[in-house]
C-alpha cells in the first residue's frame, strides 16, 4: 500500500533530491508538493473536508516566503485531524531557537538538510525506515 507524504519545499532543488530519494528506497510512495505555506494550509484545509485525502507523514521545510514552516507547523498540531500526522521539520536552519520552538510546536523531529547532494538520499532512507516503513 503506497504512502501519501506532503512535502511543503520552495526550493526546487531540495523538493527534487527529496523526491529522488523517495524513489531510491523500496518503497511506493505518492508525493504530494506545495511550494509555500499558503499552498500548504490550503492542501490541509481541502484534506480535513476530503476524507478521501490521505496524508500519512508531512515533511516542512521552515524558511518559506509569506506563510512560513513555522506557522504551517502551528496548523497542523492545533487542528484534531491533523495533529497526529508525523510531522518532520526538514531545513536548513541550525538555530537552536527554531529546533526549540519547532519541537514545542509539535514537530515530531527536526533534521537538518545535508550541505551535499548525496547526502539527501541517506536522510530520506533514514526518514523512510524511522518514520514511514510498515
Amino acid at each position: 500500500m503506497s504512502k501519501s507524504i506532503l512535502i511543503v519545499e520552495d526550493n526546487p532543488t531540495d523538493f527534487l533530491m527529496m523526491k529522488r530519494g523517495f524513489e531510491k528506497v523500496d518503497a511506493d510512495y505518492e508525493i504530494t508538493h506545495k511550494e509555500d505555506g499558503d499552498q500548504a494550509i490550503a492542501y490541509l484545509e481541502e484534506f480535513r473536508k476530503d476524507k478521501g485525502l490521505s496524508i500519512d507523514g508531512i515533511i516542512l521545510d521552515l524558511n518559506m516566503p509569506g506563510t512560513d514552516g513555522r506557522e504551517v507547523l502551528v496548523n497542523i498540531k492545533d487542528d484534531d485531524s491533523t495533529k497526529m500526522i508525523p510531522t518532520l521539520v526538514f531545513t536548513s536552519s541550525n538555530d537552536p531557537s527554531d529546533v526549540e520552538r519547532s519541537y514545542d510546536d509539535g514537530a515530531n523531529t527536526y533534521i537538518p538538510k545535508p550541505m551535499e547532494i548525496n547526502g539527501y538520499n541517506d536522510i530520506i532512507s533514514m526518514i523512510h525506515d524511522l518514520w514511514f516503513e510498515d
